[in-house]
């Protein structure tokens, strides 16, 4: 993942990771929310501290049109 993201972002989920640690969090938990933070910022495509709110409207935009069932509800896997 080092490789994968800019310094800033990975730095960002590492502390994120330990946050997670710190409130005891089990670690399958940790994996799946590690997972889902990597392919978010996989579509995003651009370092966390430079999203902005029309970024995110534009991602649950995505998100929806990709795994959103025929009833609205996200189907998400890992």
């Amino acid at each position: 993942m080092r490789r994968e993201f800019s310094e800033g972002n990975f730095e960002l989920i590492e502390k994120y990771d330990k946050e997670l640690v710190r409130l005891s969090i089990a670690k399958s938990t940790r994996l799946t929310h590690l997972k889902a933070l990597q392919n978010i910022t996989r579509l995003l495509n651009k370092d966390w501290k430079d999203v902005t709110k029309p970024d995110i409207e534009e991602l649950v935009f995505r998100i929806m049109g990709q795994y959103a069932g025929d009833v609205g509800q996200e189907t998400y896997l890992v």
